[in-house]
């Protein structure tokens, strides 16, 4: 809370999770035209449809694919050697996931979601597919973090601090170890 009052008294503007930017960069515009995106580096103006990672440990995100190199340096360095790309693992997203991503990205970056985008977007309702995660988020509104009602979600400027939890109920991985939602590990 400190740092973020920091930035904020030295004129910059909360931009999502641990983001500032000063009122006419970029960011900063592309937060108040909607047109703000995330990716799994960080928040950017423009979309990117591939991203290859280079080095150890790097992770990419192509065709659909996240992929992570080699951790091993010494590995990295003979998968090259032979010339094989010096990737570790991977994970094929499924459509689902595709969904999932789309909503928590909407909410990361315009502090919002719009059950008619879902609707148009997806071709479901989300009141009925998401009817845990609206549940879920009941302790949310409760708090004055966020507010539901007929036409979607909207976060409210406290709640954008807490962005990351308000998105976990959407994150089908995080309830795959216990079976239930996970919270605490982001405060």
């Amino acid at each position: 809370v400190a740092a973020a009052e920091a930035f904020l008294g030295a004129g910059y503007r909360f931009v999502g999770m641990d983001h500032f930017a000063r009122p006419g960069d970029e960011l900063s515009r592309a937060l108040d035209a909607g047109s703000l995106h995330r990716n799994f580096m960080g928040y950017t103006v423009l979309p990117a449809s591939d991203q290859i990672g280079a080095g150890v440990t790097a992770i990419g995100d192509v065709g659909g694919c996240y992929v992570q190199n080699e951790k091993n340096l010494a590995r990295y360095q003979r998968s090259l050697a032979a010339g094989k790309l010096p990737v570790e693992r991977g994970l094929a997203r499924t459509a689902e996931d595709e969904l999932r991503g789309a909503v928590i990205r909407r909410l990361i970056c315009t502090f919002r979601l719009e059950f008619a985008w879902v609707a148009e977007r997806f071709g479901i309702d989300p009141r009925v597919a998401f009817a845990r995660e609206l549940s879920e988020l009941s302790s949310f509104a409760d708090d004055g973090l966020l507010e539901i009602d007929d036409l979607g979600i909207r976060v409210l400027p406290r709640g954008r601090f807490f962005i990351r939890n308000i998105c976990m109920p959407f994150d089908a991985y995080l309830r795959q170890e216990t079976g239930r939602p996970v919270y605490s590990r982001t405060v």
